[in-house]
C-alpha cells in the first residue's frame, strides 16, 4: 500500500486521478453501485439541485453549517450551529405550544 492510500472505514483503495474518480471509488468502497454514483459527477442534474440548496439557504439567512430553520405557519427560527438535543426539543416544544393556543381562537372564528 502506498502512503497516499486513503483508509475508509478499514479498507483501502488507490488514489485514482480525478476527484470525481476518487470519489466514485469511495463510494463503491462503501457499497453503492458505480453505476448509480457515477451520473452524479457527469450530468447537471446534482449540480443544479445542490446549487439551488445553496441560494435557497442564502435566501434565507443562512450563513454557517450546521443551520436549521423551523417553520410553521409561516413563522420560523433558525438554530445555528451544532446544538443540543434540548435546543431542538424546546424549539418545537414552543412551536406546538403556539399551534395549540392558536386552535381555540381559530374555532371562536369560525362560529
Amino acid at each position: 500500500m502506498r502512503s497516499s492510500d486513503p483508509k475508509v472505514s478499514g479498507a483501502s483503495f488507490p488514489i485514482p486521478p480525478s476527484s470525481d474518480e476518487t470519489l466514485v471509488a469511495l463510494a463503491e468502497s462503501l457499497g453503492l453501485k458505480k453505476e448509480v454514483v457515477e451520473p452524479c459527477f457527469s450530468g447537471r442534474r446534482a449540480l443544479e439541485r445542490v446549487l439551488t440548496d445553496i441560494y435557497d439557504a442564502q435566501e434565507s439567512g443562512v450563513q454557517t453549517a450546521p443551520s436549521f430553520i423551523v417553520l410553521q405557519a409561516g413563522k420560523g427560527t433558525m438554530l445555528r450551529g451544532t446544538k443540543p438535543a434540548e435546543a431542538f426539543v424546546s424549539t418545537l416544544r414552543k412551536f406546538l405550544d403556539a399551534a395549540n393556543a392558536e386552535k381555540p381562537k381559530a374555532a371562536e372564528a369560525s362560529k
